[in-house]
């Protein structure tokens, strides 16, 4: 679930996890996404599971779990 959203990150909540994914908003309306997600920002979990690593299977979940929010809020994200 996406929890918090800004001008440079989204904040997502996958199970008991909360993620904060960097990237940049772009106005809406002109053809460009709303969110350009950076996918090379997913590597750390917030605390209190900061120690644990993000895996490549993982990251490909919480990949899927952005798309999957941001089409049920209909924002248009892009992930680069």
């Amino acid at each position: 679930m996406i929890i918090d959203m800004a001008r440079s990150y989204i904040r997502l909540k996958v199970g008991d996890k909360t993620i904060k994914i960097e990237g940049e908003a772009y106005i809406p309306g002109h053809g460009s996404p709303d969110f350009v997600a950076y996918a090379n920002s997913i590597k750390i979990w917030e605390p209190p599971y900061e120690n644990e690593r993000i895996n490549e299977d993982t990251k490909n979940k919480i990949i899927e779990t952005l798309k999957s929010e941001s089409i049920k809020k209909n924002i248009k994200i892009e992930i680069e």
